[in-house]
């Protein structure tokens, strides 16, 4: 059972919802008082995500965060139903490392079919937060 996102924010197809979706959620991680080096992890992770939805699938870009206890999970939702793949890029590839990056930063990640398409998503443990998040979901 996936549990109810704490902040959502629906994106359209397109490069310029990258920085709306890290702005999105930053925002919320610094309003429940998380640290600006899970902040940085979280942006760069998110980026990665975003970004590969949006090149490799199709249809609204989905980014959901929530926060149980001192798990922080991030999910990316697109209309694409293929497998992500870990790349092995060469060094002078311009692509091919974002889902390197997410397997290295992050504590766990993985993926799951979703009608339509799927979800990417990755866990990082926190602090406890300062302040305690709404229970209710708030939606961008």
């Amino acid at each position: 059972m996936t549990a109810k996102p704490i902040a959502c924010v629906q994106l359209p197809p397109s490069l310029e919802s990258v920085p709306a979706a890290r702005s999105c959620t930053t925002a919320a991680l610094r309003a429940w008082g998380l640290t600006s080096t899970l902040l940085d992890d979280v942006a760069l992770l998110l980026t990665e995500l975003t970004a590969n939805a949006i090149r490799h699938g199709h249809g609204i870009v989905c980014v959901e965060i929530d926060l149980d206890g001192d798990r922080l999970t991030v999910r990316v939702c697109d209309e694409e139903d293929s497998e992500p793949r870990v790349e092995h890029a060469k060094s002078d590839d311009e692509g091919g490392r974002g889902l390197w990056l997410v397997d290295a930063i992050a504590d766990r990640w993985g993926w799951e079919a979703h009608e339509p398409g799927k979800v990417v998503w990755f866990e990082l443990t926190t602090p406890a937060p300062l302040r305690c998040p709404s229970p209710e979901p708030a939606v961008a």
